[in-house]
């Protein structure tokens, strides 16, 4: 593009925005476009707003803007996770649009702070070998003593889970069968939880006693479908529509079955977009196989069928 004689563009107010899905790319000020092409969600954690990175350190601030919107915040990383900027749920409702838990169109800049870095290893084991490493640990919810469920581990198993944010630990008992390498009840989590906390990012697994970790069990497809994405957990963006998926591993047009192994429930649903799921279920493809009052499946089948 030629620019008229004497006409320059003033350094700093060039902005570049792509729309579609994902994060775009801008430079305006001292701030930095990151984490490129990436969706937000939100982690549902207490507190003041604030994100969670597994590129940026505590400290970092961060510009969230939803340019569906065009609402922004201005937060603080304050720990890890398994995205770029996960935001807490005070921040996520400083930009969210209403009932949708999924930024699609969104800017993030750094504004301020370190380069970003490699998510720091876990502290090695002190004793009995380390397993389900990189794997976030959550709860059930089941009631009794303090005990775990494994896709990989039999009943009888123990494990040693230390939750490395606040050095807790618990040693407990494989008790039965669930998509997780360790999903802590009710009682065990207690145990080792920060409070408000449904979700232990910084962890270590450790096997203490009983038989080697053996891989998953394949679970069977009646119906004649590709079981894929063996473990994942469902749950639902907040968009609405006819009922549809996203992935982040299958392309728009493939088709997804969804089983609900608590009810049975089924559905079968076209991805129509990414996100950070598997398969992210919108509004109306949730309630096909919801338990009432539940936002969460954690004993799905998803299956490609076409």
């Amino acid at each position: 593009m030629r620019l008229p004689k004497g006409w320059a563009i003033p350094a700093g107010l060039f902005t570049l925005v792509i729309l579609g899905g994902g994060t775009t790319f801008a430079l305006a000020g001292s701030s930095s476009a990151v984490c490129e092409g990436q969706n937000l969600t939100f982690s549902a954690e207490g507190g003041a707003p604030g994100v969670t990175s597994n590129q940026f350190p505590v400290g970092t601030q961060l510009r969230i803007t939803n340019l569906d919107n065009n609402k922004s915040t201005t937060v603080p990383v304050v720990g890890v996770s398994g995205s770029c900027a996960l935001l807490n749920a005070a921040a996520m409702d400083q930009v969210r649009e209403p009932g949708k838990n999924v930024i699609r169109r969104n800017r993030v800049e750094k504004v301020s702070g370190p380069a970003a870095a490699p998510a720091a290893p876990a502290a090695p084991a002190a004793s009995g070998r380390e397993v389900c490493q990189g794997q976030a640990l959550t709860f059930s919810a089941d009631g009794g003593a303090p005990g775990v469920t494994s896709n990989q581990f039999p009943v009888g198993t123990t494990l040693r889970i230390t939750n490395l944010d606040n050095n807790k630990s618990t040693t407990v008992p494989v008790t039965g069968v669930s998509g997780s390498c360790a999903l802590l009840n009710s009682a065990a989590m207690e145990q080792v939880r920060e409070p408000g906390k449904n979700l232990i990012r910084r962890n270590r697994v450790e096997l203490v006693s009983g038989k080697p970790a053996a891989p998953p069990v394949p679970q069977s497809s009646p119906a004649g479908g590709q079981v894929v994405c063996a473990g994942s957990t469902v749950t639902l963006s907040g968009e609405g529509g006819a009922p549809a998926a996203s992935s982040n591993q299958f392309p728009a047009g493939t088709k997804l079955r969804i089983t609900n192994l608590d009810n049975n429930k089924s559905t079968t649903v076209s991805v129509t977009g990414v996100s950070g799921s598997c398969a992210l279920l919108n509004n109306a493809a949730f309630e096909q196989v919801r338990e009432p009052r539940k936002f969460l499946i954690r004993r799905a089948r998803i299956e490609k069928v076409g």
